[in-house]
């Protein structure tokens, strides 16, 4: 009894190290990257967003069925090249994934409560159009998380911010 009781800070220990915290606030989604409708920067930068390695949470996760079924290894070789333009958007955006000709990605837009409001699976290399202009949408922050698949391995995995006017 003795010895099962002195292992237990290690175990603690153990399990609070594995959990890795977001580096980003997953609930607050009204920073965003601003980018005009030529995709160029206009200034206003999220530093967290549309970037290509990240932890998720398991609500996160749980946006993607397959999540546990793919090997989760960055690629540091992979061009990050993931944004929205126009951000902020009257409803009509571009999401450009540029991961290479033998890749493909995956993609969630969700409300602040999580809930799905476009869901795209097996994008491949370039860019894809969004259609966000729902009544409900109007003057709203929505999120947009991605992951890029090859190989049946997650290269990257990354959100992005979207104001809608």
């Amino acid at each position: 009894m003795k010895k099962s009781l002195l292992a237990l800070p290690a175990v603690a220990l153990f399990l609070i190290a594995g959990c890795q915290k977001p580096e980003y606030d997953t609930t607050d989604f009204t920073k965003i990257t601003s980018r005009g409708i030529d995709g160029i920067p206009l200034g206003e930068v999220d530093p967290t967003d549309w970037r290509k390695s990240e932890e998720w949470t398991k609500r996160e996760q749980k946006l993607f069925i397959d999540y546990d079924k793919f090997e989760h290894e960055n690629d540091p070789s992979l061009p990050a090249e993931y944004f929205l333009f126009p951000n902020p958007t009257d409803g009509i955006a571009t999401f450009q994934c540029y991961s290479g000709p033998d890749a493909y990605v995956n993609i969630r837009v969700v409300d602040e409560d999580f809930k799905t409001i476009v869901k795209s699976n097996k994008i491949g290399w370039g860019s894809v159009g969004l259609d966000l202009s729902s009544p409900t949408l109007k003057k709203s922050h929505v999120r947009l998380y991605y992951m890029v698949i090859r190989d049946n391995t997650c290269i990257a995995k990354g959100h992005g911010d979207i104001r809608i006017n």
